[in-house]
């Protein structure tokens, strides 16, 4: 009866624990990843916007939020997320730990629904618990976890709308089919590439062989919900010159980008399992999609070659290429792999089966529960030292710069510090002679340099030799896993020549929106 119970709070536990897990490091109190930081200012951007009352005006409210904190990336990140984490950001205030305990919670769903969905089509607890010890345990997963990274979040939809499709072999209910929608939805305004689930019922229904399924009104009014919601997220973009619906590439280099993709995400998953991992993992795919079309009493079983080769192919079609992306597909690829391997096994022994999986998940767990605890250290601590200060306008130097403006966001309720990047600038900006004049006529009042610069970065000059007017008051040393920032200081000045009567607008680089735009700051 115990061991039955135990059974049963499995998923539980397993989640608990990851989300528990995912919330390693927060006393360095830094967010670590660039994007990251962007995702966390999404969210207090919503929540500031709510709170303004401005919601029917966030286009005019957005150009003020960023000429002051240059730090948004909507609606190139869609805009489901930073929604949620406004939630939290009301409820325990706008700071890092408001904004992980958001993504540990959706890792923890995550690793629920996985679990359920293996148990649900296997019947096995040993491989849902092997499969996901693995992969929440694989490093680019844990490093996703314990930063506020869009990944889990939007895990957690897609494998709500997979589990709607556990049945789709015996029957795909209209219930079902609206709910798969709106949860693969739900996922694309998480992230833009959970877009390969529309294409998810129709490879599991053919390879399934229940082709009667495509005669039916439920595959396509899920499809029809599904489509309208990603139309909706790319009629959203178009007033920002389609920035985030635009990752595919033209038709004429799909075949130069997919080779691309396919050799880097082999040497990406490669470091991990070695190239004849790799080449196993594709074996065990190509065999999966033939068993699935062969064994159609194992109608259950086709879900994993179907979201795996359509996730796979999303992948080689975007031009956008990251390790982490792989976290969408490699779930039923390891699925697969173990249930290969327990196969074997029970040619050998049917009692002890499972023992082969739960070997290599044990092996690949005590490798990859040593993973180093991620953090940064530097940009937090810059933002309290310039803050005690009260300093109107500060200018930041460096790839940090966003989450240096959400430290500043989160230690100045008030929001009364305005915060240039140096991103944002011109180069000639930089220029010795030039930079004063800016700093006075901006009246900027505290300078930040992350030292060493690369000498391509147009602060180079800048941080080498600092013009007359800027006193050096700190050097905050950086520290960082992965070991990104390692090596290098925060060079905190004080200009001592600012405006008394700065300007207040000022032309800012926005990257995909427009070469330049004005901005009060």
């Amino acid at each position: 009866m115990k061991h039955r119970r135990l059974l049963q709070a499995a998923p539980l536990l397993l989640a608990a624990f990851v989300a528990m897990w995912s919330l390693r490091g927060l006393e360095a109190n830094n967010i670590i990843d660039t994007d990251a930081a962007r995702h966390a200012m999404n969210g207090a951007f919503v929540r500031d916007l709510v709170a303004s009352g401005s919601v029917l005006q966030p286009i005019e409210y957005g150009k003020q939020y960023y000429g002051r904190l240059p730090s948004l990336s909507m609606p190139y990140h869609p805009p489901l997320f930073p929604a949620i984490e406004a939630l939290f950001f009301w409820a325990l205030g706008v700071n890092l730990f408001a904004a992980r305990l958001a993504v540990a919670l959706a890792a923890g769903v995550a690793v629920y629904l996985l679990y359920r969905l293996i148990l649900a089509t296997h019947s096995s607890h040993a491989l849902a618990a092997a499969v996901v010890l693995t992969f929440f345990l694989w490093p680019p997963s844990q490093l996703a976890a314990a930063d506020v990274m869009l990944e889990f979040p939007a895990l957690a939809f897609l494998l709500g709308a997979i589990w709607c499709l556990r049945g789709i072999g015996h029957e795909y209910s209209l219930r079902a089919g609206i709910l798969f929608a709106l949860l693969a939805g739900a996922g694309v305004w998480s992230k833009q590439h959970a877009v390969f689930l529309g294409l998810v019922p129709f490879a599991y229904i053919i390879l399934s062989r229940r082709f009667r399924l495509l005669g039916q009104k439920t595959i396509w009014i899920s499809s029809a919900l599904f489509g309208a919601q990603v139309i909706g997220l790319w009629m959203l973009n178009r007033p920002f010159n389609r920035s985030g619906g635009d990752q595919a590439p033209p038709p004429n280099e799909f075949g130069a980008i997919a080779i691309h993709n396919a050799d880097y995400y082999r040497h990406a998953l490669g470091r991990y399992i070695g190239d004849a991992g790799v080449l196993l993992l594709v074996g065990i795919l190509l065999l999966s999609l033939i068993d699935a079309w062969a064994e159609r009493r194992l109608v259950g079983r086709a879900l994993y070659p179907a979201w795996a080769a359509t996730g796979l192919l999303m992948l080689l079609w975007l031009g956008a290429y990251d390790i982490r992306y792989l976290m969408f597909v490699l779930p039923p690829l390891v699925v697969m792999a173990y249930a290969a391997l327990a196969r074997l096994a029970r040619m050998v022994s049917l009692r002890w089966a499972w023992v082969a999986p739960a070997a290599v998940a044990a092996a690949f767990a005590a490798r990859d529960v040593t993973m180093p605890t991620p953090f940064l250290r530097g940009p937090a601590e810059s933002a309290a030292a310039v803050l005690q200060h009260s300093p109107k306008r500060v200018l930041y130097c460096g790839m940090a710069d966003g989450n240096f403006i959400f430290s500043v966001r989160s230690l100045d309720r008030s929001r009364s510090t305005a915060v240039l990047s140096g991103d944002r600038l011109p180069p000639s900006v930089f220029e010795v002679e030039a930079f004063e004049k800016f700093a006075h006529r901006y009246g900027v009042e505290y300078v930040l340099i992350e030292y060493p610069a690369k000498d391509d970065v147009p602060y180079f000059g800048l941080a080498e030799t600092p013009t007359r007017s800027m006193v050096l008051e700190r050097e905050i040393t950086m520290d960082s896993y992965p070991p990104r920032w390692r090596g290098r200081v925060l060079r905190m000045y004080r200009f001592t020549n600012p405006s008394p009567h700065p300007e207040d607008m000022l032309l800012l680089n926005v990257n995909k929106l427009a070469p330049s735009m004005e901005f009060r700051l």
